[in-house]
């Protein structure tokens, strides 16, 4: 990853954030982003216009401690030289956009950051949001499913909301989604429709609930599939919980 651009600030003595990348958005812009993101403590490493970052996702957030493998770190693997906890990585093409909707780069960056948060305060939340993330649409034997349909992504999208509105009121962060749409600029465009009527909160309260709800009925299945990932050392993430029948526990 050729790095032009090295920086970090810290949030109120909390979050520390290590900004890399060529994408060209102003360190301001970020800061006011991740300021109302209130972050808990923890290190996060924010890459910004990812050229190792695939096409078909606009961002993605990775826990450090359970990560695919090292060298699957979407652009984050060029990175581990440095102390981070939560790695996010933002694509080429929208932090380029980011002059022309900073409203909707503000509501990217915010979902991101709400994965963040969950990673460093409740890593063993953020644990099952990434196995039902992974395998859900092999434990329920479908591919119909949708970002938003996830209890944990809808969640994310409702702060990347409430961050972009704070900054830029709600006018301006419709105007953004609406004119990605016009300009076909979205593959989904359903979620953008969604995101135009959902609630505008930074309110996690109840998402580990909600979570195990939306998965019962595929539990047994989540359980076989974490089960033989922890015999077989295939995926980092079933190394942290010892049992994952706890997410319907309560």
């Amino acid at each position: 990853l050729n790095v032009i651009r090295k920086s970090s600030f810290s949030l109120m003595d909390m979050a520390r954030i290590q900004v890399a990348g060529d994408g060209g958005v102003d360190l301001v812009a970020l800061q006011d982003i991740c300021e109302q993101a209130d972050l808990p403590p923890g290190d996060i490493c924010l890459i910004v216009g990812d050229p190792l970052l695939e096409s078909r996702f606009q961002a993605v957030t990775v826990s450090r401690s359970f990560a695919p493998s090292p060298d699957n770190l979407c652009g984050l693997e060029e990175h581990l030289d440095k102390p981070w906890d939560a790695g996010i990585s933002v694509g080429v093409t929208w932090a380029r956009r980011q002059p022309e909707f900073p409203a909707y780069f503000a509501y990217l960056l915010g979902h991101e950051l709400g994965h963040a948060t969950t990673i460093l305060s409740r890593p063993r939340l953020a644990v099952f949001e990434d196995l039902v993330t992974r395998y859900l649409c092999f434990a329920s034997e479908s591919k119909d499913w949708t970002a938003h349909q996830l209890p944990h992504e809808a969640r994310y999208d409702q702060f990347g909301l409430a961050v972009a509105e704070h900054i830029f009121g709600w006018p301006r962060v419709a105007a953004d989604i609406q004119n990605i749409i016009a300009q076909n600029l979205s593959e989904d465009v359903p979620r953008l429709l969604w995101l135009l009527e959902a609630q505008r909160t930074k309110d996690f309260t109840g998402l580990d609930k909600e979570l195990a709800a939306f998965a019962e009925p595929y539990k047994d299945r989540f359980l076989q599939i974490w089960l033989g990932a922890r015999q077989t050392g295939q995926l980092r993430i079933a190394d942290g919980v010892e049992d994952l029948s706890e997410l319907w526990a309560g």
